[in-house]
């Protein structure tokens, strides 16, 4: 076979496979611990108990004028991995979609939201998110 015929697909099928197999790995940085503002927007808000899932369950009492503050630990994201270092195709799963906040009254669930949309809730003078339940 000649050589001149090979040089050229072989060497466009070497730069293919390399640019292909370029993928970067990143590593968001740690989350710090937070005390986000909650307020509570219900009739009785003291009837209410807000539960906090982030791998442990925290019960939260609310009180009469339904403002309480959350502790939220720190949390980090898993590798991310992107082709070309571009285009996400991996890993790093969000945390604050998995954890939850539940609002219950009488030991039955009334309200539940991922901690992520709770920490996207309009907030108030005091800045903290108003969470509005149902009757």
């Amino acid at each position: 076979m000649n050589r001149r015929r090979m040089g050229p697909p072989f060497v466009l099928l070497a730069l293919v496979s390399a640019g292909l197999s370029a993928c970067a790995y990143r590593l968001p940085p740690m989350t710090p611990p937070s005390l986000p503002g909650l307020q509570l927007a219900a009739p009785s808000p003291e009837r209410y108990v807000v539960r906090l899932e982030t791998g442990g369950v925290k019960d939260y009492a609310v009180p009469p004028d339904g403002r309480l503050t959350l502790e939220v630990p720190g949390y980090g994201y898993r590798c991310r991995v992107y082709l070309f270092n571009w285009i996400r195709v991996g890993g790093g799963a969000d945390p604050l979609k998995a954890w939850r906040v539940e609002a219950m009254a009488g030991g039955r669930s009334v309200g539940k939201l991922p901690l992520g949309k709770l920490l996207r809730l309009p907030v108030d003078e005091n800045g903290r998110h108003v969470w509005r339940l149902p009757e």
